[in-house]
């Protein structure tokens, strides 16, 4: 499915497509993406039934390809009758399943091999389980490859009640594409989870489960969850996020920036030999870290490993190494904050 929206100004209109029950899987000989959304306008999907974007058995492209300056929003906001959904649902209704590409890394939503991409929402109720393959992000950019940068991730709205999992192999879950030689990975800007979302995001890999993929010095890291001030009544975000080398939430090499508040919990922020919250670990010295925890936030989990805490180094909330790194908390509740340590080691 290849959709070119082009329509912009003030007579555009939002472009709108219902996916119902939507199965595209690409074979192996194959570089198109399953689906394509291109151009400067804004295009919304509305997901009823099951819907499946699989190229994961193809060349080099995304699930749902996301390319150009326009907005693509998916969303779950009428059942399969049309009807306004009001309330929660249950079942797999209104959901989407994009694989991407393994071959050369592609993201599941986002860009293909090499590609940046911007301006996606996820929001209603839609379910969405993204998968990245290779180096590309569940949810983000592109992987690189033998002669391909891999692809930043800037503006990924994820709000609602929406239901999300992002999963990857090397990149970020949702954020920046990774590369094989680790030095031209991207970066994740203006990420920002909120509303009564629910995201689970993990990698096996070097990238963060949340914001840059790893390596690249020049890469930096912006998430936002929760939203400033916001009480029980008006927001209720659930995040999880795991990662194996990188940060769980943040990962930037260069700079990063953390925010998380109004009426979050985070179910659990775990990375096993990075840091759960902050800077990445191999962060270069010139890069400055700021991590804000305010208002209603509840951290029930930030922890790294037990092997890393006995490498050193490796703080539960804050960088390793960093140029500046200023960490704010107010008012929050801790269950469980285990690591070596949370300051700058100097």
């Amino acid at each position: 499915i290849n959709v070119v929206n082009n329509w912009v100004g003030k007579a555009a209109k939002e472009l709108k497509i219902r996916l119902s029950n939507v199965n595209i899987k690409v074979s192996n000989r194959e570089y198109g993406a399953a689906m394509d959304i291109s151009g400067g306008g804004k295009t919304k999907i509305e997901l009823d039934g099951q819907n499946r974007l699989d190229n994961s058995q193809a060349q080099a492209n995304a699930g749902l390809r996301k390319q150009g300056e326009g907005t693509l929003t998916i969303t779950d906001e009428t059942d399969d009758n049309g009807n306004k959904i009001t309330a929660p649902k249950s079942g797999d209704s209104g959901s989407l399943t994009a694989k991407g590409a393994t071959s050369n890394g592609s993201a599941g939503i986002g860009g293909k091999t090499g590609e940046s991409t911007k301006n996606i929402i996820i929001e209603g109720y839609a379910t969405v389980d993204a998968t990245g393959g290779g180096q590309g992000a569940g949810i983000g950019g592109g992987g690189g490859t033998a002669g391909h940068v891999s692809g930043d991730a800037e503006n990924i709205i994820i709000r609602g009640h929406s239901n999300v999992t992002a999963t990857s192999c090397d990149g970020a879950a949702i954020g920046g594409g990774s590369s094989f030689s680790h030095h031209s990975s991207g970066s994740a800007t203006g990420i920002w989870i909120y509303g009564h979302a629910t995201v689970n995001a993990s990698t096996s890999g070097n990238g963060a489960a949340i914001g840059a993929a790893d390596g690249n010095r020049y890469a930096e890291a912006e998430v936002t969850i929760g939203t400033d001030g916001a009480t029980a009544e008006q927001e209720d975000v659930h995040v999880t996020a795991t990662s194996k080398d990188g940060a769980a939430i943040g990962n930037g090499n260069a700079n990063t920036k953390v925010i998380i508040q109004g009426h979050t919990t985070i179910e659990n922020a775990f990375s096993k030999y990075g840091t759960a919250i902050g800077g990445n670990y191999y962060a270069n010295d010139s890069g400055d870290m700021s991590i804000t925890i305010r208002d209603n936030a509840t951290i029930k989990k930030a922890e790294v490993s037990d092997e890393a805490a006995n490498l050193g180094k490796r703080p539960a909330i804050g960088a390793s190494y960093a140029n500046k790194l200023v960490v704010n908390i107010e008012a929050v509740s801790y269950t469980h904050l285990r690591a070596h340590e949370t300051r700058r080691h100097l």
